[in-house]
């Protein structure tokens, strides 16, 4: 019964405590990295048919989340203590005891929470319908002619605002985010929240305030801003509904008074609701329902998008504007890709019929030879795919999956105004080719600012500077995939640029020798996607590392018609610019179990339901709590 308990726990506590960073050394974490070292695949299994066995015999899902709370106090979790054990078995009871005494089988769930667990074969296989509008022919993108105007496109992403930063207080104090009310002080200067931030915790609201300050001073320098999400700080153990409406009030507030004339192109971060990560589909209803996030962000977004996509916003978090003429933007929800949103596994067909609207889109861009910003693409429609959520300044490339030597695409995933964790505070402006006659819409360079923090507190004032340009800095001819390819394939010879992407990752933190065997072997050494049977889509491919280059199972070609991306663990969100022609849209999960897995599977479910059926009928008759 401990076991299960511990499971039900960590299952608790993996489903917000693992979102607290992108780092994992400030992540807290179970003992030698992960629920597999407390438990094998075969007693997760087992416990959670206890769970759900339990569930039956109307163990109130109260009941269980103290249980689980205890539990997580006992195992003493790195950066982890009995408050947020509490907080999170308390914002997390309802949907983790729901999903888990649901349908759903203990063997999916597993699966999903141990790395090493086989994945069951999914019983619901299913497809996206697409447009049989044959592909255009792929075209090489011109470089506009010299002179020729372009635009200038703000990117802020994961901002992190925490309204409980409070300098002078520890940043370690055994929670996953400090240097906040009701921290102890700091004693040493190491330890001590500077005035201006610190490295292992969110920013103060001044320190927003401060870039944008900077960025109103030479906001004439460009002309809209895309905002990728992740507003509220990682206090992913004490947030609540209102605290998450509140920091997205008080962040859209600034952006309206320091840009009035900007519009603004938003989509939602994995943080921007409470509980982190839970995003229920429109058919979860009531209490549970996360129409009021939908709502607060409508309300927000309403003066920069027109009545059409409110109304999609309103409906699942997702809608398409226009930004001029040729030009539209994309914002989806890939929180309804995202692993740990677990309400999806009670249902994990295209939810909200999200990626069937998408290829509509595309279609209708296509159809009207507009480009499109976005994050999965028609080819030739799509010009640009701007990503969040990891924190770092990083470039990932797409490959047709039919061609794997042929670059397809390049994500550019943005960094973040927060500095958590030993990072510095950061944005990025993309420049496009602009509006003249035949203009591409496309990537041309794109530009970074960074704040050092540390010579901020030491100085006591801030001063924002321009980091780099990604043209001039990595030598590039053009911005186009094959000009990454080609990148990516000088720094697998050239540690000088290695180096150089590492400072420029972190803004202008990392220093020193750069081990291209380790930090950068998957950017540099990753194979090509390998070949996936034609219409299917591995969307349970778990790409935690957005620096990929190439990514394997992260693109597929359908009949050689359309290509795919698929931003699932570490890119929990993106915006869409618009071209001509856009992604495969197909998702069918794979079956990796082989035959010899499946013998050993139903071995090991004849042994649980053994084990089950002592533990259920021990509890019939006594529960110690």
């Amino acid at each position: 019964m401990r076991l299960l308990l511990r499971a039900l726990a960590a299952a608790l506590l993996l489903s917000s405590i693992g979102e607290a960073g992108p780092v994992p050394s400030r992540v807290a974490a179970l003992p030698n990295g992960g629920l597999g070292s407390i438990v094998s695949c075969s007693a997760c299994r087992t416990m959670l048919s206890v769970v759900q066995r339990l569930f039956r015999l109307r163990w109130s899902i109260d009941l269980i989340a103290r249980v689980a709370a205890d539990i997580c106090v006992s195992l003493r979790l790195e950066n982890v203590d009995s408050t947020v054990c509490n907080g999170v078995t308390s914002l997390f009871k309802d949907e983790v005891v729901t999903v888990a005494t649901s349908v759903i089988s203990p063997q999916l769930i597993c699966s999903r929470i141990i790395s090493s667990c086989p994945a069951p074969q999914n019983p619901s296989s299913w497809s996206v319908t697409l447009p049989r509008t044959p592909k255009p022919p792929v075209q090489p993108v011109p470089a506009p002619p010299p002179g020729s105007p372009v635009n200038r496109i703000l990117h802020l992403s994961d901002i992190h605002y925490d309204p409980l930063y409070t300098p002078g207080l520890t940043n370690q104090c055994g929670q996953p985010l400090c240097c906040r009310i009701p921290n102890a002080k700091g004693t040493t200067p190491t330890n001590t929240a500077g005035f201006w931030g610190d490295y292992a915790c969110d920013p103060p609201i001044w320190l927003v305030e401060s870039a944008f300050q900077f960025l109103a001073s030479v906001q004439d320098t460009f002309d809209w801003i895309y905002v990728t999400g992740d507003l509220p700080p990682h206090d992913v153990w004490s947030e609540t509904r209102e605290s998450v409406l509140d920091v997205i009030r008080v962040t859209y507030d600034l952006i309206k008074k320091y840009f009035p004339n900007k519009p603004v192109y938003s989509t939602i971060g994995n943080h921007d609701t409470s509980p982190v990560n839970s995003f229920p589909p429109s058919h979860i209803t009531g209490r549970l329902s996360e129409q009021w996030l939908y709502e607060g962000v409508a309300e927000q977004w309403k003066d920069w998008l027109p009545e059409d996509a409110l109304t999609t916003l309103r409906s699942g978090g997702y809608y398409v504007a226009k930004i001029r003429e040729g030009l539209k933007v994309i914002s989806l929800q890939t929180n309804f890709g995202y692993h740990e949103n677990y309400w999806l596994y009670m249902n994990e067909t295209d939810p909200d019929g999200h990626l069937a609207w998408l290829a509509k889109q595309l279609q209708i861009a296509e159809d009207n030879g507009e480009k499109v910003c976005d994050g999965k693409g028609y080819e030739s429609t799509i010009v640009g795919q701007f990503y969040g959520h990891s924190h770092r300044d990083e470039f990932l490339v797409m490959y047709d999956q039919n061609n794997v030597s042929r670059p397809i695409g390049v994500g550019f995933i943005e960094p973040s105004i927060t500095p958590f964790t030993n990072i510095n505070p950061g944005f990025c402006v993309s420049v496009i080719d602009g509006i003249h006659p035949n203009s591409t819409h496309s990537m041309l360079d794109k530009e970074c600012y960074y704040l050092n923090l540390a010579d901020a507190n030491l100085n006591n004032k801030t001063n924002w500077q321009f980091e780099y340009s990604a043209k001039r800095s990595y030598n590039m001819k053009a911005f186009q995939p094959s000009d990454f390819d080609d990148l990516v394939g000088r720094m697998k010879e050239n540690t000088t640029l290695v180096a150089l992407y590492a400072q420029y990752k972190t803004k202008m933190v990392s220093s020193g020798p750069v081990d291209v065997n380790g930090t950068f072997q998957t950017l540099l050494d990753t194979p090509r996607p390998k070949s996936l049977p034609a219409n299917k889509f591995d969307w349970s491919a778990n790409n935690n590392n957005s620096a990929r280059a190439a990514h394997e199972q992260n693109n597929s070609t359908a009949q050689g018609k359309y290509t795919a991306l698929a931003a699932r663990s570490c890119i929990s969100r993106h915006l869409i610019a618009v071209n001509s022609k856009a992604t495969e849209i197909m998702s069918i999960l794979k079956n990796k179990t082989s035959s010899e897995e499946k013998e050993s599977d139903k071995q090991e479910e004849n042994e649980e339901q053994f084990q089950f059926e002592e533990d259920a009928e021990e509890q019939e008759h006594s529960v110690e709590y």
